[in-house]
């Protein structure tokens, strides 16, 4: 007995082979291939200098990202503040949005950290040897080239599937002072994330963000730059002329330029105008119905592309004007940006803040303060009506704690007043506490070997 093998193919779609519905060189849809834009070093470079849009889509979470700055807290708030100075003389914060701005624009950047270790810069940074950190020197991807063979593959190391060693390259670098640098003295900032294929086709470096945006842009830009040309063409005029073909044939285009530059003249300097009984005259207004609805949908597209809200990318809510939905959107943004701050810079400043405070030379002297951290001041700011209604709330609270015994008045005027601004958190001095109850027990005592 013979079995028989059937072959099933299975295709992810749905067929028809009596319409043509997804039957290739019938159904249209079949002949469309996705192909990724890769914009080269020029074109987002021309973008950029070109385009408004696209400038401010680079630009405007690393401004915003920093444009509140942030706090050191630690034990010492004096040295902490101290270093803090001392960063902002270096342009640390300057750095830190070049270095995110570069990335955005052009897929890929770092910072490349200028230390005395006593190392060369192809060696690893010598954490237990930083007398100084010197400067921060902001390069963008085709400034650091991958050096082949010196891919990492610890799969437990920090720096898996990157390479281990840079070389520096480019237009602003001399040919003399080309050198290896070491990952350990740069720190890395990535544009729009590829796929591993197409990152480690890319030189080990991630895309611009603009190549994903780029024929949103172009659709953006045309709708926009034609709506003048119809504006212009919105009401045109037609002028009948006898035999016109006839004179035009004939080689007499001059008498019908000039007819019609005299009835141009008439309109403008009259407002009233005279034509022969064999001529006719007549204005057609070109219908612009729905172009709203279609600019809306182009914007809507951008919008989304562009991961940024109505009211940051084109200045205004939907809906005109700046409504409640554009400030609901402005909050969603600055939650957003918040998000990038954590995902994004966080690590790049507390490691640099690290070096600096490991740095022999420095104001600790090589020594990391006590439980330090950063903390980003918010983007978001209160009005004064929202000010006085929250202080008033707090202090309906802290009169409850106060009359309950939960919390002492002192502990509610440091914690609200002895900071450089109102604070709502409340902060309990546990160990005061505690001594205060050993002095009450100890006073206690003492009253009853007195009676």
């Amino acid at each position: 007995m013979t079995i028989k093998k059937k072959i099933v193919t299975i295709y992810d779609g749905w067929k028809n082979v009596l319409t043509g519905l997804g039957e290739a060189g019938k159904d249209k849809r079949t002949g469309a291939i996705l192909s990724a834009t890769i914009l080269t070093k020029e074109d987002v470079s021309e973008l950029y200098d070109g385009d408004d849009i696209a400038k401010k889509v680079v630009d405007i979470l690393p401004y915003d990202g920093i444009r509140k700055g942030f706090e050191i807290m630690a034990k010492d708030m004096a040295q902490a503040q101290d270093i803090k100075k001392v960063l902002k003389d270096i342009g640390f914060l300057k750095k830190i949005h070049e270095a995110w701005r570069w990335a955005r624009l052009y897929g890929g950047s770092a910072i490349l950290l200028s230390t005395s270790d006593g190392e060369n810069t192809d060696q690893e940074l010598n954490y237990n040897n930083i007398q100084s950190l010197n400067a921060l020197t902001v390069l963008t991807k085709y400034e650091l080239e991958a050096v082949k063979n010196s891919i990492t593959k610890d799969a437990k190391s920090k720096n898996f599937g990157l390479p281990e060693l840079y070389r520096l390259k480019g237009e602003r670098v001399d040919e003399k002072g080309s050198r290896e640098i070491h990952y350990t003295r740069l720190i890395r900032f990535n544009g729009s994330e590829l796929s591993i294929e197409g990152f480690i086709k890319n030189g080990y470096w991630h895309d611009s963000i603009l190549s994903r945006l780029y024929n949103v842009l172009r659709n953006f830009n045309l709708a926009h730059d034609t709506l003048p040309t119809i504006v212009q063409e919105f009401t045109l005029g037609m002028l009948k002329l006898k035999d016109i073909s006839d004179m035009l044939a004939s080689g007499e285009s001059e008498k019908v330029l000039n007819r019609l530059l005299a009835f141009d003249m008439q309109k403008s300097s009259l407002r009233s105008f005279i034509i022969d009984q064999d001529e006719e005259y007549k204005r057609d207004t070109i219908n612009v119905s729905g172009l709203d609805k279609l600019l809306d949908v182009i914007e809507n597209r951008l919008v989304s592309a562009t991961g940024l809200p109505h009211t940051i990318i084109l200045g205004d809510s939907p809906t005109g004007g700046m409504s409640g939905k554009g400030e609901s959107e402005n909050r969603d943004y600055y939650d957003t940006v918040a998000s990038h701050q954590e995902a994004i810079i966080r690590e790049p400043i507390e490691q640099i803040i690290k070096i600096y405070m490991l740095s022999r030379k420095g104001i600790t002297k090589g020594k990391e303060l006590e439980d330090w951290n950063i903390k980003f001041n918010p983007l978001w700011q209160m009005d004064d009506k929202e000010i006085v209604e929250i202080r008033k709330i707090q202090a309906e609270t802290d009169n409850l704690y106060i009359g309950n015994g939960v919390i002492d008045p002192q502990e509610i005027t440091a914690s609200r007043f002895e900071g450089e601004e109102y604070s709502i958190e409340t902060k309990v001095d546990n160990k005061t506490r505690l001594r205060q109850k050993d002095l009450d027990l100890e006073q206690k005592a003492k009253e009853e070997e007195t009676d």
